[in-house]
């Protein structure tokens, strides 16, 4: 009756019942076979139907799922091959550095072509990892996505790469090193067991490529570009101190005459501060900036000896980001909000005058516990306080010019 009805999955199942029954039963058997042939045969012409009208849709995405679901029915159909060629995923990188087309070097998940072309050989919704490299004399430029592959036919992207570190030499011959820090997604205030009130666990994103000091701003280079040092704990190679946030911000709008095109020195926003502490898109989950041990990554009131220490003495955290936690405070862009998940990840602020609204200080200093040391961690400041200890400096964010 139910092969009458051509209902070939009862079909199946009534056959299956009757050699539980009789396993010797031929007609059962013939049964059993002839359903298992046919519903084989009705997921084909449904995979095949579907994949011929997704054409007619141009939805080539589609087309590819269908077609290679009709393959994995049936390996030899010509008609899904066909559909398959013409439906394959194909991605053409257009790789540019400020704006200018060149020919970069790609990696994906591990193996290198030669040049950008055109890249064939992806499977439908597989994540990709994709790594650009182009070098121009000594000049190295680089760009790291992810991109799942949910197109059909061909796609074109056009991807912007970017030196992994600048290096600006300033009027005294004093370097200042910036690193590249690419955009992503990460737990800001992430739990840690010591969380406060105002630390809010929540996602936040990034979208921007930004490069961070590798140090804090040192004694040297303040006094090159600002012609004095404030300092209480003196050396040329030691974080700047007894600063406001103004001096800070000042310091930012003075090297902006080193900015590369289309770049400007600011402040870090305290999303981009914690995201770069926690290592950005290489961070290990690490409770301090640089790993679980504060000994061995930054300096507080437990090895510190009530004094700041040249930078870069410890060990440095996943970006080759160095005193992160502890050595001084560091000034953010930020005006204080009381509860981290209600903060801007990215933007810039004019250079304008005193506006008496608290920011955001960062990583704990010489003087403080471990608990102050956290990525996690978040204070506030009057942004004129500076001049009753040594506790503050800053570090210079590198963002694209708005």
């Amino acid at each position: 009756e139910a092969k009458v009805e051509k209902n070939w999955q009862k079909v199946y199942e009534y056959a299956e019942a009757a050699l539980n029954i009789d396993s010797s039963s031929i007609e059962a058997k013939n049964l059993m076979y002839e359903a298992k042939k046919q519903i084989k045969q009705e997921k084909l012409n449904k995979a095949l139907s579907a994949a011929r009208q997704a054409k007619a849709e141009k939805n080539w995405q589609k087309v590819y799922e269908h077609a290679w679901a009709v393959s994995q029915i049936d390996n030899n159909n010509s008609e899904a091959q066909d559909l398959l060629r013409e439906a394959e995923p194909t991605l053409e990188i257009i790789a540019t550095v400020d704006g200018r087309r060149v020919t970069a070097k790609v990696t994906i998940d591990g193996v290198q072509s030669d040049t950008i072309q055109v890249i064939k050989n992806f499977h439908a919704n597989k994540q990709y990892e994709i790594a650009l490299r182009y070098q121009n004399g000594d000049d190295v430029y680089v760009n790291n996505i992810n991109l799942t592959c949910n197109w059909g036919k061909r796609k074109t992207i056009t991807v912007e790469l970017h030196r992994p570190k600048i290096t600006i030499t300033l009027s005294n011959g004093v370097k200042v090193e910036m690193v590249l820090v690419e955009p992503g997604s990460f737990t800001m205030s992430k739990k840690d067991g010591e969380n406060m009130y105002s630390e809010v666990e929540h996602t936040k994103t990034l979208t921007k490529p930004f490069y961070i000091g590798k140090y804090e701003v040192t004694q040297a280079q303040y006094q090159a570009v600002m012609g004095k040092n404030p300092s209480i704990f003196k050396g040329d190679n030691r974080p700047v101190e007894y600063v406001s946030w103004y001096d800070a911000r000042e310091f930012c709008e003075k090297m902006n005459k080193y900015a590369p095109p289309g770049w400007q020195f600011t402040l870090p926003t305290e999303t981009q501060w914690e995201y770069a502490a926690r290592g950005g898109n290489k961070s290990r989950g690490y409770k301090y900036s640089g790993g679980n041990d504060l000994d061995s990554v930054g300096w507080y009131h437990g090895n510190s000896g009530r004094t700041t220490h040249v930078v870069g003495r410890k060990i440095p955290n996943e970006l080759g980001l160095y005193d992160m936690s502890g050595n001084v405070y560091e000034w953010c862009l930020d005006n204080w909000q009381g509860k981290s998940n209600n903060t801007t990840a990215e933007f810039t602020r004019a250079y304008i005058g005193y506006v008496e609204l608290d920011r955001v200080i960062r990583g704990g200093c010489w003087l403080s516990g471990a608990l102050e040391c956290r990525s996690a961690y978040r204070n506030y400041l009057d942004p004129s306080f500076s001049r009753i200890d040594s506790w503050y400096g800053f570090r210079l964010a590198l963002v694209q010019a708005e």
